[in-house]
This record gives C-alpha cells, sequence and structure tokens, in this order.
C-alpha cells in the first residue's frame, strides 16, 4: 500500500489519481486521496465499450454522449431519475456493436444539470457489476 510506504504527491510528481476498471466509492476514494495527497477521479467504462463517463470537478459522472447511448431500465422500460439496470449502445463500433449491452450495474440516468456547465447526461451509480469473475473481488 502506498500509504504504509510514505509514497504520495511529494515522492511522485502526481497531479490527481484516475481510476478505471471498477467504480470507486466514496470511501475508497478517501483512502487513496489520503495515501497520494491528490484528488481522485473516476472513470467509467468496460472492456466491451470503452470509456463511458467521466467525472468532472463538480464530482458528478458524465456520460461520454458522442460515442455513447446509455439507458437506465427498470421493469423492461427505461427511466430516468430512478434506479435500475445500466445499458449502453456503443455508437461508433463497425465491426462488433453493442446494442443494449446490460453491464450488470445499477444507477440513475439524472434528469439534472451539472454545475460545471457541460450538457453531458450525469449518471450516479448505485452498484457495480452484478457477475463476477472472481469471488473474492
Amino acid at each position: 500500500m502506498l500509504s504504509r510506504r510514505k509514497v504520495g504527491s511529494k515522492t511522485l510528481p502526481l497531479k490527481a489519481v484516475i481510476g478505471t476498471g471498477e467504480y470507486v466509492y466514496q470511501h475508497e476514494r478517501d483512502i487513496i486521496e489520503q495515501a497520494t495527497g491528490v484528488t481522485f477521479v473516476n472513470e467509467y467504462g468496460c472492456t466491451e465499450v470503452g470509456l463511458i463517463g467521466f467525472e468532472c470537478e463538480e464530482h458528478n459522472l458524465h456520460v461520454m454522449a458522442a460515442n455513447i447511448y446509455l439507458e437506465v431500465i427498470k421493469d423492461g422500460k427505461n427511466v430516468i431519475d430512478e434506479e435500475g439496470d445500466i445499458h449502453v449502445t456503443e455508437l461508433h463500433a463497425r465491426s462488433n456493436p453493442f446494442i443494449r449491452y446490460g453491464l450488470g450495474d445499477r444507477g440513475i440516468l439524472c434528469s439534472e444539470r451539472c454545475s460545471c456547465g457541460r450538457a453531458l447526461p450525469i449518471i450516479k451509480i448505485l452498484s457495480g457489476r452484478k457477475r463476477r469473475l472472481c469471488p473474492h473481488s
């Protein structure tokens, strides 16, 4: 662990730490920020479609709507401002398009706009992948 080895922004020239692969929750980001001494930024994505969302300076996760169509589905219907299963369609895939691909994540697609000024939709991730490859992860 970085914190045990006393490695942080003074020993590494870090401006921020960007997490990718799994969504990092607040209690986890607190540990990372304390250990490194820099801001943690969430990146949300998956191997199949790449980058889905990126956290802005207001700590909202914006959907990369130029190449991703994101839906939150509850009881078979698209919902906004309600919790449901996250599905994505990658808009620029040519050889292997993923259409309404269920990630196994749960979240809320928000109708509110972010104070950062970006017009990109906001997604709140509530729980990570339901299906894990390793039972201990």
